[in-house]
């Protein structure tokens, strides 16, 4: 059965002044296609960071991952135009500086990274 989601050995580690802050450490799992599933865990366990990679809107550190055999590294693009994503909120833009949000919004929207860069750039100036 082909799989709608496979993550393998997925690592997130973030630099911050004070060291490397691992935010996700070895997770793996699969989903069928067809299959509902959710990632459920306390605050701070790296449910959000895992859909982000997954999403490509955040690079993995290590590890893989695929959505529908895709390798969501190697083709980012050609994922981004087959998933869609509904989170428990729309907490996620109050995360985020206005920068962050217009460069996320047109990376989603398939802009490359030098054109979303310019445009978030323009939009901010404004």
């Amino acid at each position: 059965m082909l799989l709608a989601v496979e993550a393998k050995n997925l690592k997130k580690t973030f630099k911050t002044k004070q060291g490397n802050v691992e935010a996700v450490r070895d997770v793996s799992f699969k989903v069928n296609k067809g299959e509902i599933f959710g990632i459920l865990g306390p605050n701070g366990a790296g449910k959000s960071t895992t859909i982000l990679m997954l999403t490509t809107l955040l690079r993995i550190t290590s590890g893989t991952a695929k959505i529908n055999d895709l390798d969501v590294v190697k083709n980012d693009s050609e994922v981004r135009n087959k998933i869609g994503i509904a989170l428990q909120d729309t907490g996620i833009d109050n995360l985020l500086t206005a920068r962050e949000l217009f460069y996320t919004t047109a990376r989603l929207w398939g802009l490359s990274k030098s054109k979303s860069k310019d445009r978030t750039l323009r939009k901010c100036l404004i």
